[in-house]
C-alpha cells in the first residue's frame, strides 16, 4: 500500500500522513492547485532492518517534486556509544531505585527515624506518607 504526505509547500511543514486506502480514485491523492501552498507527494520510508551492535540514526529527509522521503541508517557501535548507553542506563536505574526508596532516604536524613524507637507500622507509613 502506497503511503502520501501532505506538506505546506513553502516550510515543509507535514500537515497530514495517510495510504491510498484514504483516496477514492484509484488510491492516488488529488493535485492541489499551486495557489494553495500545499501538495501531496508519496512517502517513501527506507528503513532497514538494525543488526546485532548497531544503533539506528535518522531519519534524514529529501523532499523532491513527487516524493518525499524519510531514510534511516545504521551505524555501528563505537566504544564511546557503548559507555554513553551504559550511563545512560545507570541514570534510569538510579532514578527507579530513588523513587523506591527516595522517601525513606529523605526521612533518615531528617532525623524522623530514631534508632530503637521501636515505631509501629502504621506509625512508620504515617511518617513516610509525610514525605512523598
Amino acid at each position: 500500500m502506497t503511503s502520501y504526505i501532505l506538506i505546506e509547500t513553502e516550510s515543509g511543514n507535514i500537515l497530514e500522513e495517510c495510504d491510498s486506502s484514504r483516496f477514492r480514485k484509484g488510491g492516488v491523492p488529488p493535485v492541489l492547485k499551486a495557489e494553495k501552498g500545499l501538495k501531496w507527494l508519496e512517502l517513501v520510508e527506507i528503513n532497514p532492518k538494525i543488526k546485532d551492535k548497531q544503533i539506528k540514526e535518522g531519519p534524514t529527509i529529501e523532499i523532491t517534486d513527487t516524493t518525499y522521503t524519510r531514510t534511516w541508517t545504521n551505524i555501528d557501535k563505537t566504544p564511546d556509544i557503548i559507555k554513553k548507553e551504559v550511563a545512560d542506563r545507570l541514570e534510569i536505574e538510579a532514578e527507579q531505585a530513588f523513587y523506591y526508596v527516595g522517601t525513606l532516604m529523605k526521612a533518615l536524613n531528617d532525623g524522623s527515624f530514631v534508632p530503637n524507637n521501636n515505631l509501629s507500622t502504621e506509625q512508620l507509613k504515617v511518617i513516610l506518607k509525610g514525605h512523598l
